[in-house]
Parts: C-alpha cells; sequence; structure tokens
C-alpha cells in the first residue's frame, strides 16, 4: 500500500500467493487460485471490537487476489491486523496477521 491508510479511506489490498511442491520444496513459485478454484477472504481486526471479514476477486492465472474495502470499514485510528484465508476443497490455509497502523482522517504524512 503505497500511502498511509487513514479512517474512511478506500484502499486496494493485494495478496501474492505462492506454492511450492515435495518434490521442490524450496523452490516457490504462483499459485493459480483460480485453476484450484480458491476461496479467499481477507480479516480486519480493529484495535478494540469484532473482526471483519471479506471475500477477494481472483485475478486470472496471477497467483493474487484482491479486496477493495469499503470507505466506512477503517473506522478508527489505530493498530489494526489484517490477515488472508485460502480455502480449496477441504485444506484451509492462513496468513499470519499483519499489524496496519490506520491514522485519524487529516493526519500529516511522515
Amino acid at each position: 500500500m503505497p500511502e498511509r491508510p487513514v479512517v474512511g479511506g478506500t484502499y486496494e489490498w493485494l495478496l501474492i500467493a505462492s506454492v511450492n511442491s515435495e518434490a521442490a520444496p524450496t523452490v516457490f513459485g504462483l499459485w493459480d487460485l483460480n485453476a484450484d478454484s480458491a476461496a479467499v477472504t481477507i480479516h480486519f481486526t480493529p484495535p478494540t471490537g469484532a473482526s471483519t471479514h471479506a471475500s477477494a476477486t481472483l485475478i486470472a492465472a496471477t497467483g493474487k487476489a484482491k479486496y477493495i474495502n469499503a470507505a466506512g470499514l477503517l473506522n478508527v485510528a489505530g493498530d489494526w491486523l489484517v490477515s488472508w484465508k485460502i480455502v480449496v476443497g477441504t485444506k484451509v490455509l492462513e496468513t499470519q496477521q499483519k499489524t496496519v497502523k490506520v491514522y485519524a482522517s487529516g493526519a500529516a504524512a511522515a
């Protein structure tokens, strides 16, 4: 995300998925999420309160998924936790949570 997220802002969130194989466990390549009929969700946890989950859009043959949040989603300044979940059949893969600092709207850029 090139700009600092602020309360009330709308942003495009991008997941780039890679995968390896048993034959080459240290070699990673793009994971074609479409070919595997993956369901991808993004999870936002505010500094206080309940998490919000949303379905992401798969970008064909790229190993990427994206989500554009509604303006009202980031409704409080502070440290938010963001993570992704990929479901393929009965397999569920979740990313680690990443902390994203959301600034008050109108906050000066550093």
